[in-house]
């Protein structure tokens, strides 16, 4: 009996354990995209500068695309990034019957933690270098 209570308490806490480590990927996962998705913001702004300046310099439409380019390409490598991570985030949830009500649990913890965060920070605070990473 009490070996038989150990095992079923040790598969049990195994199987929890084991959808705990799951929920984290997923959680790290999440903020990545965050992140990249805050990143793909700026990149936008950067854009958005970039096209007024050289419009008002009356630049030709080509050597505005050239100009450009490069963080166009920047996108496209984070929107890959996202559906890459989106995938394995399906997959973790699939493969360990992971609900889509505790992943929106997920999301909703990363955006109140971000509401709480804009009070303290500006989005200048998290700039970072040129990244090497995308």
């Amino acid at each position: 009996m009490k070996n038989s209570l150990w095992k079923s308490f040790k598969n049990a806490f195994s199987s929890y354990s084991y959808k705990t480590s799951s929920l984290y990927r997923i959680f790290i996962l999440k903020g990545d995209i965050y992140l990249l998705i805050r990143k793909k913001s700026k990149y936008f702004k950067k854009i958005g500068e970039m096209l007024y300046i050289e419009l008002l310099n009356h630049k030709e439409f080509e050597q505005i695309l050239e100009k450009v380019q490069p963080m166009l390409s920047k996108l496209d490598n984070i929107d890959k990034k996202i559906e890459t991570y989106k995938k394995e985030i399906l997959s973790i949830s699939e493969k360990e019957n992971i609900s889509e009500s505790e992943v929106a649990k997920i999301d909703e913890f990363i955006n109140n933690a971000n509401k709480k965060a804009n009070k303290f920070f500006d989005d200048d605070d998290f700039d970072d270098e040129e990244d090497t990473t995308i």
